[in-house]
């Protein structure tokens, strides 16, 4: 079920999902990010949960692997902070940045891991290479009181704002 669509026409510094739409209503969702660009180059895309809305942030562990599509490129990377999407896009002109989806599986009664997490990306950098990014995550609260109700997506590595692109966001109903 599409619950929103968010689609970036000026800089901001983060696109977030709330209580509103992350409810107890799904254990599952998807979110498809088409076009994303950033106002600095060398943004990494991260995404954060949160169990009370966004007041605070559960600690979270990615691994991600990547492989150049047009060079002679690869590499993995594990023990991330935030949940990596994908690293070292460009985002200042209009042919850069990225394209990707993520899915998310919630625990209702889970003490110790709140979600998984598992991406899929492609980035094209500026200097007209393309990569590729898979990933694995986890969030671990250590805390059986709530479940993840907020998700937050923000650049991280070279920083900047996000300038463009959209993000949609579905769930998957209970059955």
């Amino acid at each position: 079920v599409l619950l929103n669509t968010t689609t970036i026409s000026s800089a901001v510094a983060n696109v977030n999902f709330d209580n509103t739409l992350i409810t107890t209503t799904y254990n599952s969702y998807k979110i498809l990010i088409e076009g994303l660009s950033s106002s600095a180059d060398n943004f990494d895309l991260d995404m954060q949960v949160s169990r009370n809305n966004g007041t605070t942030f559960v600690s979270s562990r990615s691994a991600h692997n990547w492989i150049g599509l047009n060079v002679s490129s690869e590499g993995f990377g594990h023990n991330v902070t935030d949940f990596n999407i994908w690293r070292d896009a460009e985002g200042v002109d209009a042919e850069s940045g990225g394209n990707g989806g993520i899915e998310i599986v919630l625990s209702d009664d889970a003490a110790l891991v709140d979600c998984a997490m598992s991406s899929w990306a492609c980035v094209k950098n500026q200097d007209g290479n393309f990569y590729a990014y898979m990933n694995r995550g986890v969030t671990t609260s250590n805390s059986s009181s709530d479940r993840v109700n907020y998700l937050r997506f923000k650049c991280s590595g070279g920083a900047g704002n996000l300038d463009k692109g959209t993000f949609r966001l579905y769930g998957y109903k209970k059955s």
